[in-house]
């Protein structure tokens, strides 16, 4: 891989960087969005299953609210509380993992009401 070498000025020195060619911008363009225009209940009936986004502690004892909303919202949906698959999401990646529609459905460190 081809690198650069640059330099920067950072708080008043400066400093060598290197940086990999795949780090610069091009102007050549990105490949289009993968975008599925249905409805997500559609896509989530069609698969079989409801995708969860979990806590991975959540996931291996299969206990706890979070996994009962999953197993509930699968029920509804598939009249099969096992039909659903945890995602292992953090704090840190949890939206970005409901973004890309890698989870269906988010059940972590959020707050839920239930009334």
């Amino acid at each position: 891989s081809l690198s650069v070498i640059a330099t920067r000025m950072h708080k008043s020195k400066q400093e060598e960087v290197h940086v990999s060619v795949s780090d610069v911008p091009t102007m050549e363009p990105s490949a289009p969005p993968s975008y599925d225009p249905r409805p997500m209940l559609e896509i989530v009936r069609e698969r079989g299953y409801v995708r969860c986004g979990l806590r991975k502690d959540h996931i291996e004892s299969e206990k706890g609210l979070h996994v009962g909303l999953c197993r509930a919202v699968a029920a509804v949906l598939f009249g099969d509380p096992d039909s659903f698959v945890g995602v292992s999401v953090t704090g840190s990646n949890r939206f970005e993992q409901l973004n890309d529609w890698a989870v269906d459905l988010l059940l972590y460190g959020d707050t839920h009401t239930i009334e």
